[in-house]
C-alpha cells in the first residue's frame, strides 16, 4: 500500500512537472517568431506550406525522452523502495513452520534505491530551475497559452491582409500603417507608432 501512495504522489507530481514545463517551452517557442523568421506550428498543416505539425507530447523530444525516461526510473525505484518480506522458516525435513515456529511478516525499505529516488527527484528539478532562468530570444509580450492573445499577434491589420503568408515562414513585429495614415496623422519619433 505504502509504494502504491507513493506512485500514486509522483504521478500527480509529474502531471504538474509537464504543465510547467510545457508552459515554459510554448512560451520560449512563441518568442523564437520575435528573433527569427519561422514556419507556424498547427494542429494540421496545409500540404505544400511550411507549416509544421504539433509535438507528438506536448514538446520537442529532446526535452520530453529524458523527462520520461526519468520519471519512469523514478517510478519503478520508488517500487523498490518500500516491499512486503515473508520469511518462513523451514524445517530440517523441508516442512514448512507455522506462525508460531518465528514466521516474519514485515515491511522493508530499501536505502539504496531511496537514496537514487531522491538525487533523481533533485536532478528534475534542477532542469526546471535551468530551463527558467533562460532568456526568451526576443521582445515579443508573453501571452502564456492564451488563444485570443496569439490570435490578435498572429492576424496583420487589414491592409495587409493575405492569406499567404500564413504557409511560409513568418516574423513578428510591428507592421506600418498605410502611407495616406502616416501622411495624414504623423509618425512619432521612434516609429512604433502614429501621432494622434
Amino acid at each position: 500500500m505504502a509504494g502504491n501512495l507513493e506512485s500514486l504522489a509522483i504521478t500527480i507530481a509529474y502531471y504538474f512537472y509537464n504543465g510547467l514545463l510545457t508552459n515554459m517551452l510554448t512560451g520560449a517557442e512563441y518568442s523564437s517568431y520575435g528573433a527569427t523568421q519561422k514556419p507556424l506550428r498547427v494542429s494540421t498543416p496545409v500540404k505544400s506550406s511550411e507549416q509544421l505539425s504539433t509535438y507528438f507530447l506536448n514538446m520537442p523530444c529532446r526535452y520530453a525522452t529524458p523527462i520520461v525516461v526519468l520519471n519512469i526510473a523514478l517510478h519503478w525505484l520508488v517500487s523498490k523502495n518500500i516491499y512486503y518480506v515473508s520469511i518462513i522458516p523451514y524445517g530440517p525435513k523441508g516442512q514448512a513452520g507455522g506462525l508460531d515456529s518465528g514466521e516474519i511478516r514485515s515491511l522493508a525499505y530499501s536505502s539504496l534505491a531511496t537514496f537514487v529516488s531522491v538525487l533523481i527527484g533533485a536532478l528534475m528539478v534542477c532542469i526546471l530551475l535551468v530551463l527558467s532562468i533562460r532568456r526568451l530570444d526576443s521582445e515579443i509580450p508573453v501571452t502564456r497559452s492564451c488563444s485570443a492573445v496569439i490570435s490578435a499577434a498572429c492576424h496583420p491589420p487589414r491592409h495587409e491582409e493575405s492569406e499567404s503568408h500564413i504557409l511560409g515562414k513568418m516574423k513578428w513585429g510591428e507592421t506600418a500603417p498605410p502611407a495616406w495614415v502616416l501622411d495624414w496623422f504623423g509618425v512619432i519619433e521612434d516609429g512604433k507608432g502614429i501621432a494622434a
